[in-house]
C-alpha cells in the first residue's frame, strides 16, 4: 500500500490511538501534488516558476479582450446552427499554425471536411486530426489528444462538437444533465493534465425568437457549461425581420460572455465573406435601434 492509499485508509478506519498517531505522522510528512500548503508558498512558486503567457489567437478582437487562450482552460465556442462555428474554428486554427493545433471533427469526417475546402478553392489550414471519427467517447478523445501531443507536440485542441460526445460511464446511474457535467469536468481535467487550452464547440437551444442574440444561459443541455467553462465565446450571425420574413445577413457579432482569468467581457463585429471572417468595427446591423445590441461593446 503506497502512502496516499494508506492515508486514505486511515482517514476512514483509524480507531485506535496508535492508528491516529500514525495518521498524524503521515499527514505531517505527506508530499503529494495535492498536499496542503500556504498561500505564501504558492506565491513563491509563481515567482520561481511563472505561469506560461497566453497563446495569441491571431484574432484581434479575442486577443484584445482575453489576451489570448490560456493553458489548462476550457473554452466553449457556441452559437445558433448556421452561425459559422466550424468556419470560425478553422479561422482560428489557420491563425494559430505555429502552435500545432489538433482538431477532432465529430460532425463531419476530416476527409470530407478537407474535400469541401478544396472544392471551394479555400486554403486548408495545418492541423492534427484523427484519420477517422468513428467514436466520440471521452476515453477515445483523451487518447487522441495525448497521441497528438506525443507525435506532433500540439499546444491547443479544438473539438467540433460537444453534442456528439458519448458518455463512458454507467449511463443508468446518471441523468442526461449529470452526464454532460461529467464530460465537461473530464474535458477540463484533460486541459489541465495536458496544460493546453481546449476549445469545444457546442450548440445553443432553439431560440423562441430567431432574431434574439443567445447568451451563455442558452447553451444546450446543462448549466454546467456556464459553471465549468473558463471562457465562453458566442457567435451570432445576424437574423433580422423584413416585414414578416426573417432574413440572415453576413454581419456577425462575436461576444466574449465569460472571462474567468481576467474578468472583462465585450464583443466585436465581423463580416462573413467567402467563408472567411473579417473583423470590421464599422459594420452596422439592421435595426440596431431596437435589436438589443446596446448591451454589447462595439
Amino acid at each position: 500500500m503506497n502512502i496516499r492509499n494508506e492515508i486514505e485508509y486511515l482517514l476512514n478506519h483509524a480507531e485506535t490511538e496508535k492508528e491516529r498517531d500514525r495518521l498524524k505522522e503521515m499527514l505531517q510528512t505527506y508530499d503529494g501534488a495535492d498536499k496542503v500548503v500556504t498561500s505564501e508558498e504558492i506565491k513563491q512558486s509563481l515567482i520561481d516558476n511563472p505561469l506560461a503567457p497566453p497563446i495569441p489567437t491571431g484574432a484581434e478582437g479575442i486577443d484584445k479582450i482575453l489576451k489570448g487562450f490560456h493553458n489548462g482552460q476550457l473554452i466553449v465556442l457556441t452559437g445558433n446552427p448556421g452561425s459559422g462555428k466550424t468556419s470560425y474554428a478553422l479561422h482560428l486554427i489557420e491563425k494559430m499554425q505555429e502552435h500545432k493545433p489538433a482538431a477532432i471533427f465529430l460532425e463531419q469526417p476530416p476527409r470530407e471536411l478537407i474535400a469541401t475546402l478544396v472544392e471551394r478553392d479555400l486554403s486548408v489550414p495545418y492541423f492534427i486530426t484523427p484519420k477517422t471519427n468513428r467514436r466520440a467517447k471521452m476515453s477515445w478523445i483523451r487518447a487522441r489528444a495525448l497521441e497528438s501531443r506525443a507525435k506532433y507536440g500540439c499546444k491547443i485542441l479544438f473539438i467540433d462538437h460537444f453534442q456528439y460526445f458519448q458518455y463512458d460511464g454507467e449511463e443508468k446511474l446518471f441523468s442526461e444533465k449529470e452526464k454532460i457535467d461529467r464530460m465537461l469536468e473530464e474535458l477540463k481535467e484533460l486541459a489541465g493534465y495536458m496544460n493546453i487550452p481546449i476549445v469545444v464547440l457546442a450548440h445553443v437551444r432553439k431560440m423562441n425568437d430567431p432574431t434574439d442574440i443567445p447568451t451563455e444561459y442558452d447553451l444546450q443541455g446543462s448549466a454546467g457549461f456556464n459553471q465549468l467553462a473558463d471562457t465562453i465565446i458566442i457567435l451570432w450571425r445576424e437574423n433580422y425581420r423584413e416585414g414578416k420574413e426573417v432574413k440572415t445577413s453576413n454581419n456577425t457579432l462575436c461576444s466574449i460572455r465569460k472571462n474567468r482569468r481576467y474578468g472583462p467581457t465585450g464583443s466585436f463585429r465581423m463580416m462573413y465573406r467567402d467563408h472567411k471572417f473579417i473583423e470590421d468595427k464599422d459594420i452596422t446591423f439592421h435595426h440596431e435601434d431596437n435589436g438589443g445590441y446596446g448591451e454589447y461593446d462595439s
